[in-house]
């Protein structure tokens, strides 16, 4: 395949962006995460272990968000967002 007049192997591709690392996995106490969200809440000092579940997660984080308004905290900021959203269609009885 070639993208702006360069070959792209699709296996190259697939290796750079590592999907696995981007699907949700059940990890405890119904908190669904990525690897990279994973790595990116322990770049925060959140261990998603200590939490009984996602809501109070969810909570600390916006804390910390609040606490640190103004900051450049746009990776945790999408974490926050993708758990909100994953807990509303998850947990919420339609």
């Amino acid at each position: 395949m070639r993208i702006n007049n360069e070959e792209i192997l699709l296996e190259r591709l697939v290796e750079e962006l590592n999907p696995r690392n981007h699907l949700m996995e059940h990890l405890k106490n119904d908190i669904y995460l990525s690897q990279v969200q994973v790595d990116i809440l322990k770049q925060y000092g959140f261990s998603y272990q200590k939490y009984s579940n996602v809501k109070s997660l969810i909570l600390d984080i916006e804390d910390y968000l609040n606490y640190h308004y103004g900051e450049d905290l746009e990776e945790l900021e999408n974490v926050v967002s993708d758990l909100v959203e994953f807990d509303y269609y998850y947990n919420t009885n339609k």
